[in-house]
C-alpha cells in the first residue's frame, strides 16, 4: 500500500481527506504542535510534523503560516516547505492545497493558472502566495501538483458556511445587492478531485478547483435563508477594497482612531512593506485609549463581504476527466440538513 502523508489534517479540509483516503492509502496525519485530537481513524498513523523521519509517496499539505507578522510567516513557510522536502523521495507527488486569493481577495490580479511572483498583500494573501513559490523552488513539475481551491463550502466550514448562516440568524446584511460570483468547490467534490489527481498519476502544475464557480452568492445565500426561514438582509454599504498603495493610505487617513490606523498600515495590504521598523516598534503601543465597541454590537470580516461582492469568476481548471461527485442541489441538501443537525433552525 502507498505511503501517503496529509500536513494540517486536523483542519477541516485535512480532516475530509483523512477520512476518505485512509481506506486507500497507508495514512499519516502530520500536525505542527502537539494539537490532542481522538486516533481513531484505521489505517492511520499520527506524527507530528518536526518529529517525522519517514518518506513518503504522496504528500498533500494544507498547512501554511497564519501569522499576523510578515517576517514570521517567511520564516515558518521556509520550515514547512523544508519539512516537506525531508519527507519527499525523487518520485514523491507533493499535492500543495492552495487558494484563489492568491490573486487577491477581491480577485483583482488576472488569474492565470501559472507562477505569480510573490507581492506584498494581506497576511493571508501573502502568506499562501509565498507558500506556493517556495515549493516550486524545491521541486520540479513532474513532482509537484498546486490545487488552488475556491471558496470552500459544504457542512461545518468555517469560512462561509457557517459566516452567513450567522449572519442570517442574526439578520446581519449579507445579500449582496448586484450579482457576484459565489467561486465555491463543495467539500465532497475537493476531496474526490484530490484524490483523482493521485490515481491518475499525471502530474499537471496548476489546477484551479471551483465547480460551481458561476453560481452567484445570491442563489447560494438564497438556499440557505429558506433552510433557515429568514429573509436575507442585502449589503448596502460595502467596505473599501484597495487595489493601489494610494486608496490604502486614504483608508487610514479616514480612521478616526488613532489605534486603529496603526494597525491598518502594519496589516495593510501595501503599507506594511513600508516604514517596517517604525511600524513594528508602534505595534506594541497599548490599545487602552480605544474605544470599546458598541453594546449588542457584531462586526463581520471586512473579508468576508470583499468576498461576497466579487464580480470576478475563478474558473476551473482542472483534469478533463474528472467529474463533480454531488451536484450543486445535493450540496445544498446536505448543507441544510447539517444546519438542521446544528440547531440553525430551531
Amino acid at each position: 500500500m502507498r505511503k501517503l502523508a496529509i500536513i494540517g489534517a486536523t483542519g477541516y479540509i485535512g480532516s475530509q481527506l483523512l477520512n476518505h483516503l485512509n481506506t486507500h492509502f497507508l495514512v499519516t496525519a502530520l500536525t505542527r504542535n502537539n494539537t490532542p485530537f481522538a486516533a481513531t481513524q484505521a489505517n492511520c498513523l499520527y506524527k507530528k510534523l518536526s518529529e517525522c523521519e519517514d518518506q513518503f509517496d504522496v504528500i498533500i499539505n494544507t498547512s501554511y503560516s497564519l501569522h499576523v507578522d510578515k517576517a514570521t510567516i517567511k520564516k515558518e513557510n521556509v520550515l514547512m516547505s523544508l519539512a516537506i522536502k525531508k519527507m519527499a523521495h525523487f518520485e514523491t507527488h507533493i499535492i500543495h492545497l492552495s487558494s484563489l486569493a492568491v490573486f487577491g481577495f477581491g480577485l483583482d490580479r488576472e488569474i492565470q493558472a501559472s507562477a505569480l511572483k510573490n507581492k506584498n498583500d494581506y497576511n493571508y494573501v501573502q502568506s499562501k502566495l509565498e507558500m506556493e513559490n517556495l515549493l516550486l523552488s524545491i521541486f520540479n513539475s513532474k513532482q509537484l501538483s498546486i490545487v488552488r481551491l475556491g471558496n470552500v463550502w459544504g457542512p461545518e466550514n468555517n469560512s462561509w458556511t457557517q459566516p452567513i448562516a450567522d449572519a442570517l440568524t442574526w439578520q446581519l446584511p449579507v445579500m449582496p445587492i448586484h450579482t457576484s460570483f459565489s467561486n465555491i468547490t463543495f467539500i465532497q467534490n475537493t476531496v474526490s478531485y484530490i484524490h483523482f489527481v493521485i490515481k491518475s498519476g499525471e502530474r499537471k502544475l496548476f489546477h484551479h478547483l471551483a465547480e460551481f464557480s458561476a453560481l452567484t452568492w445570491g442563489e447560494v445565500i438564497e438556499s440557505v435563508s429558506i433552510a433557515l426561514n429568514r429573509k436575507a438582509p442585502f449589503i448596502e454599504a460595502l467596505p473599501p477594497y484597495p487595489k493601489s498603495l494610494l486608496a490604502e493610505f486614504q483608508l487610514v487617513l479616514n480612521e478616526e482612531n488613532s489605534i486603529k490606523a496603526l494597525k491598518k498600515i502594519k496589516n495593510g495590504r501595501f503599507t506594511s512593506a513600508c516604514f517596517i521598523k517604525i511600524l513594528n516598534n508602534l505595534a506594541n503601543i497599548s490599545n487602552r485609549n480605544s474605544s470599546s465597541p458598541s453594546k449588542g454590537s457584531y462586526t463581520i470580516d471586512p473579508v468576508f463581504y470583499w468576498v461576497l461582492t466579487c464580480n470576478t469568476e475563478f474558473k476551473n481548471e482542472v483534469l478533463p476527466e474528472w467529474k463533480p461527485i454531488v451536484s450543486f442541489n445535493n450540496a445544498m441538501a446536505l448543507t441544510n440538513e447539517w444546519l438542521s443537525t446544528a440547531g440553525y433552525n430551531l
